[in-house]
C-alpha cells in the first residue's frame, strides 16, 4: 500500500506533467493494473484538478500496452513498473514528430 509520501511524491510529478499539458482540460496517462486497483489515482485525480485545473484521465493495461499508448502518443503520461521501458518510449515519442 501507498504511504502518505509516496502520495505526495506521486502527486508532484502528475504537477510537474501537467506543465506539458499547458493549457489542456485534461491530461491522459496510462497505467498498470496494478497501480489503479490501489485506490491512489481515485484519490488523488480531485486534488490534482483541484490544484491544476486539469482533470487527471487515465486508462489501466498491463505494463506491454500502457507503453504502446505512449508510444503512439495516445498518452501524455506513463505510469507503469519498468522504469527502463519507460525512459526508452519517453525518449522515443519525444524523438517523434507524431507527439508534438
Amino acid at each position: 500500500m501507498f504511504n502518505l509520501k509516496n502520495k505526495y511524491c506521486v502527486l508532484v510529478f502528475l504537477v510537474c506533467a501537467s506543465v506539458f499539458s499547458l493549457g489542456a482540460k485534461d491530461l491522459q496517462m496510462a497505467t498498470t493494473t496494478s497501480t489503479d486497483n490501489t485506490g491512489l489515482l481515485d484519490e488523488l485525480a480531485p486534488v490534482f484538478k483541484k490544484d491544476s485545473g486539469i482533470e487527471l484521465k487515465w486508462v489501466s493495461v498491463g505494463t506491454g500496452n500502457a507503453l504502446k499508448l505512449g508510444e503512439n502518443c495516445d498518452v501524455s503520461v506513463l505510469l507503469v513498473h519498468s522504469p527502463k521501458a519507460e525512459r526508452t518510449t519517453s525518449k522515443k515519442a519525444l524523438e517523434s514528430i507524431d507527439c508534438q
